[in-house]
This record gives C-alpha cells, structure tokens and sequence, in this order.
C-alpha cells in the first residue's frame, strides 16, 4: 500500500489554496487523501467559485453587517474592514433646471448616526458651476450675478453653504447652458463625485466618522456610508421593481457592475482585430508661476564704512535711505592728525563699500549737502562728483585755507556712477590747521514684486506625433476627456496668491494643471505589429494526421518542427456523473374504484427502485434500500425506452372500431 508523508500532504492541501488542519498523513492511503482534497475543493468552489459567491460570502461580510460561514457551513462569526455609520449618513439629489442648472438639489443627513435621516434640505440657489470644494451659483442659464459658496459643516454636523471668494474654490467648472448642452446629464457621475466629495470633506473636519466606506450611486443619486462600529448595517440594494418602472437602468446597473474591475476594463478596451501595438503614455502641462520678491537689500547693501557714518530711512518713502559721513563740528579735524600732510595741507579721507545687484533698480542717488572747512572732494568709482577749490581728492588744491565753516546744497546725482558689484564713495577733506566735513546723500530704489511664469510641457511629443491621440484629460481636477471623447465640462479660471517676505501677488489664470493621457502606437524598428506568419505556416501545411510549426531560432532565423499530434486530455474530470441504482419494498396503498389495490394482489408488497448521486465514490444508501447497481457511469436508457414504448402502445386503439385490425406501431 502506498503511503504519503506529511510534507506532501501540506503540499496537496495547499494547491487547493487552503491550509487544512490535521494530524499526520502517516497510515492514510493515497485515495483517502485524494478525497479529502477533492472534499475541500468542493467546498472552496461552492463558497467562492463565481463572482457572485465570492461578493456574497468575502466582500460583503467585510463591509457590511452580513456574517462570515466557514467552509462546511456550521460556523457563523463577523470580522469587518470597515462598518457604515449608518444605512447611509449623506444622500444627495439634484435635479436639472430649464436653463440646465442643478436644480433643486436635495440633501438628507443622519447627524447622530442612528440609522435614520434627521436632516432634509434643499439648497438655497441653483447650482451653476461645481467645484471640488463648494458651488457657484448664478442667475439660472447664465453666468452673471455669480456668486461662490463653500461647503461649510457645523457643530451639529449640518451641511451649509457659506458665501466665498473665487480664489477660495479650487476644480471649478461650469454646467448650465451658458457653457453647453446637455452638461448635467451628460456628467452626472462627475457632478455626484465632487458634490459628495466637497460636503464629505466639509464634514470630516468636524468629525472623523463621516470618513467614507462606501458609495453607491443611481441616476441622480448618490449615498455615502462612514465609520462608526456602533451602527453596522447593509446598504439597500436597488429593488428589483425599479428595473420594471424604468428599464433603461438595468443595462447601466449592470455595465457599472461589470465595470469595477481592472480585468473587464481592459478586455473592455482592447482594440480588436488591429496588428498595432497601442501603448497609454501619461503627461503633464503644469503651468509655474513663481513670485521674484527683490528686496531693497537685495538691490544696495553697505558693506563697510568709515567712522562716523549714520544711516536712516527717508519719511514717507520705506524704499529709501539717507546716509552721513564724516563729522561737521567746527574744527573738529586738525592737520596734524592727518595720515598725510603735504605743503602744508592735511589730508583726510572717508569712504562707503556698498555692494549692488541691481543696479538698474537704483532710481536715485544724489549728493545733498555738506559741510566743510577747508575743502572737499566726492569721487565714486574714481569718478569725480563734486569738489571745491580745485580740489579733486587726488591733486593738491589750490588754496587749502578758508577761515570759516561752510555749508554748501550739492543736489548733484551720482546715479550713472554706480555699477553692479562692489562700489567705493570717497569723500576727501583737505585741512590747512583746523576744519571739519561731513556729507549727506540720498539713496532711492525700486523693489520688485513680479510674477515668474513658465510652461512645463511633457506632452509635446505626443500631441505633435501623428500616431497619438488623447484619450483622457483631466484639467485641475475637471475631467474634460474621458476614453477619447470630450465630456463638455470647462474648469474655470482659477486664482492664487503668493506671498513674499514683503509682498504678495494675486493672479488668474484659465488654467494651472493638465494631467493627460494618450494612446500611441509603437512605431519603428521596434514595432511589435502582431505577426501572422506563423499561424499561416500551420494552416497552411498541417495534416489531419501531423502537424507544422516554426518558431524563432535567434535573428530573423527559424527552425520548422514537423510531428504526429499529441495531447493529454486528462484533465482530471470524469467521464460521467456517478449514480448508484438502489430498490427497496414499499406497500401498495394505491386505491380505485374497487377499493384498496392490494386487496386484489397476490403479493401487496411491491420493488420499486431509486438512483442517488454519489459522494467521494460512495453511494448514499437510505433506510430499507440495496444496491442493485453500485456507483458508475450507469445508462438504463434500455429500460427507459421499454417504459416509454409500453405506455406508448398502450395508448393505442386496441379493439378494432372500424372494424379493420390495426397492427402495433
């Protein structure tokens, strides 16, 4: 007898895709083991073999209040992903206006999550554009006397619309007449998603129990279910009695249901019949816009100076600056002090660094005043601005003594003097004995707050390409084409602001992002086109007894494989159902018009024999039965014919009323 070890039986069990508990395989025969496997198989594919067996006893107990059974039936337990808040905790309808407005929109609510609606509402105005955050409502059919709302949830977790500006909305698009036809009913599933969505999120800010789990859309409808393990129960499902009131809704019910797969999408999608390779290529066109904040630091910056300097803002004016250098008490420099003397003069010498970036940003700069004795020179940049005596900083004057303090207005620009990078304001004081300098100028600028707008395209390349064509478009969260056809649906022009150190810009644009999607097909030496050479090889040269093939051998080589057919057609499925055919004894209680039958019977008891379908080889005898023909593939078609022809002949004219005999047919 053969025996199995436990590794393979573990191996057997887990082919089934289930790990069954048990002892050792050790002393259990090989059939014994197939039939427990063949008997977990059964089970597995009465639970989870088709797609509605698997909703019915996975998907649903996970999200619903529905409880899990195990294999063999007898145990019932609940585990759940997620439990609803309620039957639903948000259910929205909306209706369309003559002007194709959503109008009315009605809203219900179960605030406290105990199963049933407490909130009924309709929205105050008709809604003409739709964001992902809130509404615009305008005068019906139009796109005048606008007016953006965003949702808005309450401490009571009510619903609200609250009055906001346009840069507070973000995903907007238009869906009244203004803007097309037929735009509501068109995009009602868009529209359901980002009204849900907007109030969904309006509501989990208050409270993290309106985090959606589940979402069920019909026509104009949506309903969405949250979290709270207090309150577990199933969503309705549509009474069957809606598909006779309107029929057309069965074949989207049933389309939506199909659909929620990636596998039905893609046998969905497939270009049939085509020899081309089509490949989805994803893109983006992102539109950035930067703000350049230049500040007055960044345009002059002082980077040394000599003692004393003073520097101060300008009244009035926060983009300017007044600066001193030098010191104008009376006699308060002595020629002896001087680093350097000659003929008689002292010579002393202030100077200001300043470092520049923007030189084009300086829109003043000027000498204002000074005070001095004996004599002074201002250069820039070794240019010379302004100087007394014929003193020019460098050469000597020609008269270094005036007796007396003096104060002269310069009002003389260097502006033209100043360059980008590092610049030097030098202001020389030439001293006879005693005397003093001090100068005072002006700086003006003009700081920048400007906008920086460029224009990512990724998508170039494939709008350009011949061999593309877009498929889906999605334009700051507005679908605007979906599998090759445009929705009709337009986002409106959005704002933003951004803000500096010092500043800020608002903008708007028509657009900011565009996320893309085409459909390419591979092209050049590469292009996988589907070839039809070796199908034809095999059709065109097979026999009934032999069949041929080619296939690749490396390059543009083949090799060619001639043979008699073979196949395996074990595939492990019987070649019948298995009956068994079992008799057992049973009294004639039969009655007629004479009486009870078995009185007119020799023998009252009569065989009378039963077929059962068998388990795991076995033929399920009932009490008082045996077996006449054990488990196999029985035919009694014999038997079945004779039963049939007897009652056949037997309905037959057996005397002659016409008077001519008739044989038996």
């Amino acid at each position: 007898m053969s025996r199995r070890n436990p590794a393979k039986r573990w191996s057997l069990l887990c082919a089934a895709g289930l790990a069954v508990a048990g002892g050792s395989a050790l002393g259990q025969d090989r059939q014994e083991q197939t039939d427990k496997a063949r008997t977990v198989y059964e089970a597995i594919e009465n639970r989870i073999g088709s797609r509605q067996a698997v909703e019915q006893n996975l998907t649903s107990p996970l999200i619903s209040g529905m409880s899990f059974t195990t294999l063999d039936g007898q145990t019932n337990f609940q585990k759940q992903l997620s439990c609803p808040s309620s039957a639903s905790y948000l259910e929205i309808f909306f209706g369309l206006g003559a002007g194709g407005d959503l109008s009315p929109v009605y809203l219900k609510q179960d605030t406290d999550f105990d199963g049933s609606f407490d909130v009924n509402a309709a929205l105050p105005v008709p809604v003409s554009g739709v964001c992902a955050n809130g509404v615009i409502g305008c005068a019906p059919g139009t796109w005048t006397e606008c007016t953006p709302y965003l949702w808005h949830a309450n401490d009571q977790g009510r619903i609200t619309l609250q009055p906001s500006g346009l840069a507070a909305l973000a995903g907007c698009y238009c869906v009244n007449n203004s803007c097309g036809s037929g735009l509501g009913f068109a995009n009602r599933d868009t529209i359901l998603d980002d009204l849900a969505g907007g109030m969904a999120g309006a509501l989990m800010r208050q409270d993290p129990r309106y985090a959606v789990s589940a979402v069920q859309k019909q026509d104009f409808l949506i309903r969405l279910s949250g979290q709270d393990t207090r309150a577990c129960a199933a969503e309705p499902d549509t009474p069957q009695h809606a598909y006779y009131d309107d029929a057309s809704t069965l074949s989207s019910d049933a389309f939506a249901a199909a659909s929620g797969d990636r596998v039905h999408g893609l046998i969905a999608g497939v270009p049939s019949g085509e020899e081309t390779l089509l490949t989805h290529k994803s893109c983006r066109v992102e539109r950035q816009v930067t703000l350049e904040e230049i500040l007055g630091i960044d345009i002059i910056s002082r980077v040394t100076s000599t003692h004393p300097y003073d520097e101060q803002g300008c009244a009035g004016d926060p983009d300017c600056f007044l600066f001193a250098i030098g010191d104008g008490e009376n006699n308060g420099l002595r020629a002896r002090d001087a680093a350097v003397r000659e003929e008689g003069c002292g010579y002393f010498h202030e100077e200001i660094v300043w470092s520049i970036d923007h030189v084009d940003r300086i829109t003043d700069a000027t000498l204002l005043d000074a005070v001095y004795e004996d004599q002074i020179a201002v250069r820039v940049n070794d240019i010379l601005i302004f100087s007394t005596g014929g003193y020019d900083g460098v050469n000597r004057p020609s008269d270094c003594q005036v007796n007396d303090q003096k104060t002269v207005s310069i009002n003389r620009s260097f502006k033209d003097a100043l360059q980008d990078g590092t610049n030097r304001l030098i202001f020389s004081i030439a001293v006879k004995d005693k005397g003093s300098g001090q100068l005072r100028a002006r700086v003006r600028y003009e700081p920048s707050c400007a906008l920086e707008e460029t224009i990512d395209d990724t998508c170039a390349p494939h709008a350009e390409s011949d061999q593309c064509r877009l498929v889906d478009e999605i334009v700051d969260s507005v679908p605007t084409f979906r599998n090759g056809g445009r929705t009709g649906l337009t986002p409106l022009a959005g704002s933003r602001t951004l803000h500096g150190a010092k500043c800020s810009r608002s903008f708007t644009r028509p657009w900011f992002d565009r996320a893309r999607t085409y459909e390419c097909e591979t092209d050049g030496p590469g292009r996988r086109a589907f070839d039809f050479s070796r199908p034809a090889h095999i059709l065109g040269n097979s026999t009934v007894d032999d069949y041929a093939d080619r296939l690749p051998a490396g390059g543009d080589q083949f090799r060619s494989l001639t043979g008699p057919y073979s196949a395996r057609f074990d595939m492990g499925i019987p070649d019948c159902e298995q009956i068994c055919k079992t008799s057992f004894q049973t009294e004639d209680t039969d009655v007629s018009n004479t009486g009870v039958v078995n009185t007119l019977l020799n023998e009252a008891r009569t065989i009378q024999y039963q077929y059962h379908q068998c388990a795991a080889g076995v033929c399920p005898v009932g009490p008082g039965e045996e077996i006449v023909e054990d488990c196999g593939c029985l035919s009694d078609f014999n038997d079945a014919l004779l039963l049939m022809q007897t009652f056949r002949l037997a309905g037959q004219d057996l005397i002659c009323t016409s008077g001519v005999k008739k044989p038996l047919q």
